[in-house]
């Protein structure tokens, strides 16, 4: 199972989750994506290229838990020229 994997991320570009649904599709028993992706991560940690061939390269994006909060001033005023 690990050599299909391996051949479909490499050869076929297809990401984890393709993997796993064309598993299901063909009635193939397979891991989850997520354990796909354990298994590159794991790949990767061992200096191996695997990670390469995801559409986003194992990249994630952290998102700013708190910051600057920015008060939007509205660009609509009522009938008595009041801005909303």
């Amino acid at each position: 199972m690990k050599a299909k994997i391996i051949r479909e991320l490499r050869e076929e570009d297809y990401s984890p989750k393709q993997i796993k649904g064309k598993a299901d599709k063909e009635n193939i028993p397979m891991v989850s994506h997520e354990s796909i992706y354990q298994l590159i991560r794991a790949d990767k940690e061992n200096g191996g290229t695997l990670f390469r061939c995801t559409p986003h390269h194992l990249k994630h994006r952290k998102r700013p838990v708190s910051g600057k909060k920015v008060v939007i001033k509205s660009l609509f005023k009522n009938e008595k020229g009041i801005i909303l």
